[in-house]
């Protein structure tokens, strides 16, 4: 038994150019989305943040019952961890003497696959599970209240203008 955890930038140069997206590890099953190096076309989309790596999926619940699923376990909460299938670039060991060693990874070379999973590897991953509509919505109402913003913003420099104008005319007399 080892413990383990990756290092902070160990996916810095990570390859992400084609990366399944899967449940329990299930490589036999057809993958419920897909990154194919994260282009407009993928079902799933990848990349970096302060966390580590935030993966956001497009599940098909409408034509694909495992995804529509895999959806519903996360929504109730069953399903809450991710597991990654990766080859390890570098990597340090300690305490290998103990009954417990524990490896960090330093570099990870390639991620190919990402799951949903029951028992996650790593305790500190999460998956959640948002309607596609709500987020949309939450889109629009932002590029809404944006919108007004930059309304009200050149409404206060036409004043402004306005403004200068009246006390440059007052200022002629």
């Amino acid at each position: 038994m080892t413990g383990g955890s990756s290092e902070r930038g160990a996916f810095d140069q990570c390859d992400f150019d084609d990366v399944l997206f899967s449940v329990n590890h299930d490589l036999r099953k057809i993958p419920l989305a897909r990154s194919r190096r994260n282009n407009g076309n993928s079902t799933m989309h990848l990349k970096l943040d302060e966390k580590g790596l935030y993966i956001r999926a497009s599940l098909d619940v409408e034509n694909n019952s495992e995804a529509k699923s895999l959806y519903s376990a996360i929504k109730r909460g069953d399903i809450d961890g991710m597991s990654f299938i990766f080859y390890v670039d570098e990597e340090k060991w300690e305490d290998l003497e103990s009954d417990m060693p524990t490896r960090r990874i330093q570099k990870i070379k390639k991620v190919i696959e990402v799951s949903a999973v029951n028992y996650p590897a790593y305790s500190g991953t999460d998956i959640n599970a948002r309607d596609q509509a709500v987020l949309d919505n939450a889109a629009k109402a932002l590029e809404n209240a944006r919108s007004k913003l930059e309304n009200f913003k050149n409404e206060q420099l036409e004043i402004l203008k306005l403004r200068n104008q009246i006390l440059m005319k007052m200022g002629e007399r």
